[in-house]
């Protein structure tokens, strides 16, 4: 997905993954949901980063582009990167239940229903 970004969001997601991760190395996770971001602001609005006003990430240029792009892919992605490890999380517990819909429970209820 990178290779389809134009080299401005490449030089984004890869700042980005470099201050986040800390080393060369990035999961596989990281990687794509940093170029999906980087793809949604291109097609999208962003906030100006004089103004704070929303405007197509076209209309802006040079060094703004840069910082809004920027910008946006360090807090979308970790937005994104929140909210999977929270569904992770979640998943987890519901597979621990005590009885209450868990899917381990599903499984061991299934060979007995029929």
């Amino acid at each position: 997905m990178v290779a389809t970004l134009k080299p401005e969001m490449q030089v984004a997601v890869a700042t980005y993954l470099k201050t986040a991760t800390g080393s060369e190395r990035r999961s596989t996770t990281q990687v794509k949901v940093s170029a999906e971001v980087a793809a949604t602001d291109a097609h999208g609005t962003v906030a100006h980063p004089d103004t704070g006003t929303e405007v197509p990430f076209d209309a802006l240029t040079g060094e703004r582009r840069a910082i809004a792009l920027a910008e946006n892919v360090t807090t979308g992605t970790d937005e994104r990167l929140k909210r999977q490890e929270n569904h992770i999380q979640t998943s987890i517990q519901q597979s621990n239940s005590t009885g209450k819909g868990g899917w381990k429970d599903w499984c061991v209820k299934m060979p007995n229903s029929g």
